[in-house]
């Protein structure tokens, strides 16, 4: 289909606009009309389009009809235009982009999203999850001032995150993967984001701090009872805070940022979650009572009774149901909002501690095992009937063996699809899930850190409105750019022009010319033999150092990434074991200094 529309005639295109803000143009084909944006995301105090802008990438689609046209689900990648002169058209090289090519790839693909990782140390590891699955490619690593305890991502796609040992909670900006801000904050450990996410709530030793989140500033310090709190919002009217030794929930009028009153909760209340649908907030204590709050002005409404022990209880996504988990007594207990009783319960051995969701399963974490178990949310509920319980393993070590435990998420769903990620620490790696499946489907190295948690930051083209699809990322590079889009049905391919002009207050590097040569081969090899191949660098003919050259050799059905050796005076070395006889390639590449892949040929195995 991509081939066909590659020798397809080419719509008329009307002509850039250079260096002006927004960028605004027009194609047409196969009956399609496509006009694109490209402005400024955020207030600047220029203009033209810049090196190192957050700029907004609006595609608006219409038909044939010139109405708009929902669920296209466009693919667009955004590359340099010396690029595609070297090389391949921009047409030609859509091809390369839909087939996620392992080496050829754009410099923004807008369609992408980023794994992140809470590290056992002070880091974050950001990962593209599109170099494959057991393959990944490490995109930044974040160093914090301290290890994180909790994460919450913003609807900008910015992550705060408590830092209890040096007392603070950080402002980490995703487009660059920086710390931007830090907050004095004493012995921070839960973080929470109201609905409309005016003021961030982070737990501390006797209460909460409220943190404003416009102005990045300490709005209120509200004592609420002692012991460990949990948080959870009744829309953006009130804030319920759990304090265990206390065995209360404190209610906070959100507007006045003052507390109105303390509901009795059981003994020790450990964990909250709020309904929408029911418009009710759920307590789970460790005496395993079960309280529902709920009305105009919060109060508790029911009690339910389970067992001793309960750890977590979370309202599945469309607030139907609430699950609880007691790992004392292997039990989940399924909860009707509308009935406010517990209606079901489920026996998994193993310890159940963690309730995720992805948009149709329930997925139960395992304090003393490595299996996932899952609970079908069809048909969830029904009184009477059993609970129908599946599994699939996620690694080789128990998930709740970690080093350094977190209340954030360690199983979320992937992005525009049925799969999930699920962390397991000790096996420093995060493993990709697709439902329906026996096993996973692969996994994503943490380059020796243990995941403690994990959380998407999505920055794929979404319809905003109808047949509106936009993304927001960051220009790093100052240069003529091919915008190419990729439409399916209707089918359409074509490219855009874009100008990003030089930030004069930046000093700039001088031009490199790397080049980069095979200068070893053994002239035999042999399968399951370890191979050494030697590798020259240079810069406009000098002799090159460069501390991140990486190979990458792969086969049709294997590859592997590693770190070269530098031998001195420019030589790099690497040593590998083909699996299997036949075909393999090597790409040298430089991300640190702009070194594009260079492609060395075939390498045969006997």
């Amino acid at each position: 289909m991509i081939l066909a529309l590659l020798l397809a005639s080419a719509a008329a295109v009307t002509p850039p606009q250079h260096a002006a803000s927004p960028v605004t143009q027009k194609a047409t084909q196969n009956g399609v009309t496509v006009t694109m944006t490209v402005a400024h995301a955020r207030p600047t105090d220029h203009d033209d389009l810049r090196e190192g802008d957050d700029v907004a990438i609006r595609f608006e689609v219409t038909d044939a009809a010139h109405l708009p046209l929902r669920g296209a689900k466009p693919g667009a990648w955004m590359d340099s235009q010396s690029k595609n002169a070297e090389k391949r058209t921009c047409k030609e090289r859509v091809r390369v982009y839909a087939g996620e090519s392992v080496v050829e790839r754009a410099e923004l693909d807008l369609n992408a999203f980023e794994v992140v990782t809470m590290n056992d140390d002070e880091t974050l590891s950001v990962v593209d999850p599109r170099f494959g699955y057991g393959g990944s490619r490490l995109l930044a690593l974040v160093k914090l001032p301290s290890p994180a305890r909790d994460w919450v991502l913003t609807a900008d796609r910015q992550v705060w995150l408590t830092l209890p040992k040096t007392n603070q909670v950080a402002l980490v900006d995703t487009s660059g993967w920086k710390v931007e801000k830090v907050i004095d904050v004493a012995a921070p450990d839960r973080i929470k984001l109201q609905p409309d996410e005016g003021y961030l709530w982070t737990t501390v030793a006797d209460g909460v701090v409220v943190i404003a989140t416009q102005e990045k500033t300490i709005a209120a310090h509200i004592a609420t009872g002692a012991g460990a709190h949990d948080v959870a919002f009744a829309g953006n009217r009130f804030a319920l805070v759990t304090n265990r030794d206390a065995g209360t929930v404190s209610v906070i009028d959100i507007r006045k940022l003052h507390k109105i009153a303390d509901l009795k909760a059981g003994s020790a209340p450990v964990s909250i979650t709020w309904s929408p649908l029911a418009q009710t907030a759920y307590v789970a204590g460790e005496d395993g009572t079960i309280t529902a709050i709920g009305g105009e002005q919060p109060h508790v409404i029911a009690e339910m009774h389970a067992e001793k022990g309960l750890a977590a209880v979370r309202a599945t996504p469309d607030g139907r149901l609430a699950l609880a988990v007691n790992p004392a007594k292997n039990r989940v207990y399924v909860i009707d909002t509308a009935r406010n009783r517990i209606v079901q319960q489920a026996t998994i051995e193993g310890a159940p501690d963690g309730i995720f969701f992805s948009d149709q399963i329930a997925y139960i974490r395992l304090r003393d095992g490595n299996d996932v178990q899952m609970i079908a949310l069809a048909g969830l509920g029904a009184a009477g009937h059993e609970v129908s319980v599946a599994d699939f393993p996620a690694g080789q070590a128990n998930l709740g063996k970690g080093s350094m435990p977190t209340p954030s998420d360690t199983i979320v769903q992937s992005v525009g699809e049925s799969a999930v990620l699920v962390a397991n620490p000790v096996d420093q790696a995060v493993y990709y899930y697709q439902e329906g499946m026996a096993a996973p489907m692969g996994n994503l190295s943490n380059y020796g850190k243990q995941p403690r948690a994990v959380l998407v930051v999505d920055r794929s083209l979404r319809e905003r409105s109808p047949g509106v699809y936009e993304t927001v990322r960051r220009i790093e590079h100052a240069g003529d750019y091919d915008v190419a889009l990729y439409l399916d049905s209707p089918s359409m391919i074509e490219c855009f022009a874009v100008t990003i002009a030089r930030d004069p207050r930046i000093s700039h590097p001088p031009e490199h010319a790397f080049k980069a040569q095979l200068t070893s081969v053994p002239s035999t090899i042999h399968s399951g033999e370890r191979v050494s191949l030697r590798f020259r660098v240079s810069d406009g003919g000098a002799a090159a150092t460069i501390d991140d050259a990486t190979v990458l050799i792969f086969s049709p059905m294997w590859q592997w990434r590693t770190r070269a050796r530098s031998l001195g005076d420019g030589n790099y070395a690497v040593e590998f074991t083909p699996p299997s006889p036949g075909p393999y390639s090597a790409y040298l590449s430089s991300e640190r200094v702009g070194m594009p892949s260079t492609f060395f040929g075939a390498i045969v195995a006997r």
